[in-house]
């Protein structure tokens, strides 16, 4: 009997372990460029490693670069984690590692980074290098050139610097990718949507909650469109249905919301002032999306301080008040405290008492006569009953970057090569 409840104990435990940890199992590390997928040459290799080598060998700071062949049934956080906790990268004590991996076949990019260095690489810096520097190029299998451009900006920000210009290949096949303003009608120009999506990345912590849709209320395609925008925007946000659409009707010249921001927003008293900061007249242009945008962070800002206020601490209470609250903490500390042994003793009082049932049970068999091999321990006893096991024998009685959708880990990943430590996008 003891020895089931250590077996059970176990496996418990073990059903315990956090799933990361029994999860992915990356392959040996080939160096500061591990690449299973055979997207570089061996000449693109060497330079990779000598260049990472130089760097790591002058500052100290250790990037790699990890294309994988395929994810399997893994997410891109995960196999980038895995990757980076087993091929401890970075100095020990210093957590100051970079990762950066591609998966090609399921076009996913993602930046792991060490503690560390948490400082010098945030999460919206992995975002703009996944998605203005690393996805452009990836769109023309151009993988060489696209790690050359993240380590590029690396480099620069681990030595203090400002991140450098997108080089020119990328500027080539700049394309507005349509995140934050989704535009099917094609009312603005594609400059003016990478403007606006260029603006949206560097103001995640308020388009985090929306995106703006510009078409007709009553075209066919609209919820549709609605649907699929509020699911991704959602996915940034602790519930998934909690992302909303702000919808420009430019026929109507009025603005309708779907979806709470996450904020429990009262949607019919903001539809009317977000439809006030549209110009009464003139094209819907990037102007007029401009100013319902600023009008719909000022609401979330307005919001966010309400909920800050709500949750403020209460106003200090007199010295007199404090002993007294002091003193009823300590008192109701120290009855958790004995409660707490009191259930400690309790647990242990059981398994003393089903150990001292089962040394009673030994006890009578052996008076008995019986012997290890005989009935005490045949397939019907306990040891190994049906109950516990099926055995009857007594022996041993864990961006799709042609995609225009983006999401936003430190941890930061880039879904479909198009934005993104770990940072996903």
């Amino acid at each position: 009997m003891p020895w089931r409840i250590v077996w059970l104990c176990s496996f418990l435990l073990l059903m315990l372990l956090p799933a990361r940890a029994l999860a992915y199992v990356p392959p040996p590390n080939q160096g500061a460029v591990t690449d299973t997928a055979g997207k570089l040459t061996a000449e693109d290799d060497r330079q990779l490693e000598e260049r990472l080598a130089a760097h790591r060998k002058r500052t100290g700071h250790e990037i790699a670069v990890f294309i994988v062949s395929s994810l399997g049934n893994e997410s891109i956080e995960d196999v980038a984690y895995g990757t980076f906790n087993t091929w401890k990268l970075g100095k020990a004590g210093a957590d100051n590692g970079v990762l950066l991996v591609i998966a090609p076949n399921e076009r996913k990019t993602r930046i792991e980074t060490g503690k560390g260095i948490g400082d010098k690489v945030t999460d919206l810096d992995s975002f703009h290098i996944l998605r203005q520097r690393v996805g452009p190029l990836l769109k023309e299998d151009k993988f060489r050139a696209a790690i050359d451009s993240a380590i590029d900006a690396l480099e620069a920000l681990l030595d203090g610097k400002p991140m450098p210009g997108v080089p020119t290949q990328a500027n080539v096949v700049r394309v507005a990718h349509e995140v934050h303003v989704v535009d099917p009608k094609k009312l603005l120009s594609d400059e003016s949507k990478i403007a606006l999506d260029e603006e949206g990345d560097r103001d995640l912590e308020h388009r985090k909650y929306f995106a703006v849709l510009l078409l007709p209320g009553d075209d066919s395609s609209a919820a549709r469109w609605i649907d699929t925008i509020r699911r991704r925007v959602g996915e940034k946000l602790p519930y998934k249905e909690e992302g909303a659409v702000v919808l420009i009707d430019p026929e109507r010249r009025t603005v309708s919301i779907f979806g709470t921001f996450g904020l429990a927003l009262d949607n019919a008293s903001i539809a009317p002032r977000l439809t006030r900061a549209l110009p009464e007249t003139g094209a819907l242009d990037v102007v007029a999306v401009r100013a319902v945008i600023k009008a719909t962070t000022a609401v979330i800002d307005e919001r966010l301080e309400k909920i800050e206020a709500e949750n403020a601490a209460p106003p200090s209470s007199t010295p007199g008040e404090d002993a007294k609250e002091a003193k009823k903490q300590a008192e109701a500390d120290r009855q958790d405290e004995n409660s707490g042994w009191l259930f400690t003793g309790a647990i242990f009082g059981v398994l003393l008492v089903i150990m001292f049932i089962a040394w009673l049970r030994n006890r009578r068999s052996f008076a008995r006569g019986s012997n290890w091999g005989g009935g005490t321990y045949s397939a019907s006893d306990s040891w190994s009953s049906d109950s516990w096991s099926s055995s009857s024998s007594s022996s041993s009685s864990s961006f799709d970057w042609s995609s225009s959708s983006s999401s936003s880990s430190s941890s930061s990943s880039f879904n479909s090569f198009s934005g993104g430590g770990g940072s996903s996008g």
